[in-house]
Parts: C-alpha cells; sequence; structure tokens
C-alpha cells in the first residue's frame, strides 16, 4: 500500500510507466495487425 502511494506520488516515475505501457501495447497491437495482413495476403 506504502508502495503504491509513493509510485503516485512520484508523477515522474508514473508517467514514464505509463508511456512504456502504451508504447508496448501500441507496438504488440501493430504488430498483430502486421502480421495478420501479410497472412490475408498470403492466401
Amino acid at each position: 500500500m506504502y508502495l503504491l502511494i509513493d509510485v503516485f506520488e512520484n508523477n515522474a516515475y508514473l508517467s514514464q510507466l505509463f508511456t512504456l505501457i502504451v508504447i508496448a501495447i501500441s507496438s504488440f497491437l501493430f504488430y498483430k495487425y502486421y502480421i495478420f495482413k501479410v497472412c490475408e495476403n498470403g492466401k
């Protein structure tokens, strides 16, 4: 619980972590979409 409060008080760390998560998710979705399109074109 104290760790959670510590993270939320440290905005710089939180925003950095949030940005990292957003980049990871968006790149993963792009990769999935790209593979799907390539497989679709391969048929």
